[in-house]
C-alpha cells in the first residue's frame, strides 16, 4: 500500500538554491500496475474541453486519490495537500485552478495487492474505463475526497525542433528563452519541468512521477 499520511515539505531555501540552469525534463506518471487497468484507477480520466482555458472536468475513483495525477494528454492534476506543498516549497511560474468533479465512482483498488498479476476486481464487461463510467457519481465519495487541482502552466522555453525519434525528443534549445517556470509548456505541448522541480518530486514522489529527459542539439 502507497503512503497516504502526511509528507515533509522542502524547506523554501533549498529549492531556490537548487540548480535552476540544469536539464529539462517531461513528467509523466508512473507505470502502473495492472496495464490499462490500473492506468485508470491511479489516473483517471479529463474530460474533453475546447479551450484550455475552461475549466478541467474530472472523472475517476475514490475516496483515495494519489498525490498527483495525469488524468488527460496533458493535464496534471494535483490533491489540495499537493498543491500546498509545491506552493511552499516555492515553485515557480504555475498556478491552480479548481478541478470540476463530475463523476467520482468508489473502489478501494489503493487496498489491493499492487504485486499482483491481476486487479482484485474487474470492471463491468471488462473495460477499463468501466471501473469509472459504468457507475454513477458517488457524491458522499466526492466530498470525502476533497478538492482537485490542475496545475495551470505557460509556454515557459523556446525549442526549435530538430526531430522526434521513437526514443526521444530532440530539441535546438532557444537561448535565455527559458521564463523561470518549473512546470511549463514547450511549444505549447505541456507537461515539462526544471532540474530542480524534477529534483523535488523524485525526492518526495518517486512512486507517483516518471521523467524523460529533453534531448538538445548540444546532445546530439
Amino acid at each position: 500500500m502507497f503512503n497516504q499520511g502526511p509528507f515533509s515539505v522542502m524547506p523554501l531555501s533549498d529549492f531556490e538554491k537548487a540548480d535552476v540552469k540544469g536539464r529539462i525534463y517531461r513528467i509523466s506518471h508512473s507505470e502502473a500496475p495492472w496495464g490499462d487497468y490500473g492506468r485508470i484507477l491511479f489516473q483517471g480520466i479529463a474530460n474533453y474541453r475546447s479551450n484550455i482555458a475552461d475549466e478541467l472536468r474530472l472523472e475517476r475513483t475514490g475516496p483515495f486519490v494519489p498525490p498527483i495525477t495525469f488524468p488527460g494528454i496533458w493535464e496534471i492534476v494535483v490533491t489540495s495537500e499537493m498543491m500546498k506543498a509545491m506552493e511552499e516549497s516555492g515553485f515557480k511560474g504555475i498556478g491552480f485552478r479548481k478541478v470540476v468533479k463530475t463523476r467520482i465512482t468508489k473502489v478501494d483498488w489503493h487496498k489491493w495487492d499492487m504485486n499482483a498479476d491481476d486487479p482484485k476486481g474487474y470492471p463491468s464487461q471488462g473495460e477499463p474505463k468501466n471501473y469509472i463510467l459504468a457507475r454513477k457519481h458517488n457524491e458522499k465519495i466526492s466530498v470525502e475526497m476533497g478538492d482537485i487541482w490542475e496545475v495551470v502552466v505557460l509556454n515557459g522555453v523556446v525549442f526549435k525542433h530538430i526531430d522526434s525519434s521513437k526514443i526521444v525528443l530532440k530539441f535546438d534549445n532557444v537561448p535565455t528563452s527559458w521564463s523561470g517556470s518549473d512546470i511549463f509548456s514547450i511549444n505549447g505541448q505541456r507537461r515539462y519541468t526544471s532540474q530542480r522541480a524534477k529534483d523535488w518530486f523524485q525526492r518526495y514522489f518517486p512512486e507517483w512521477t516518471n521523467f524523460e529527459e529533453v534531448i538538445t542539439k548540444d546532445d546530439v
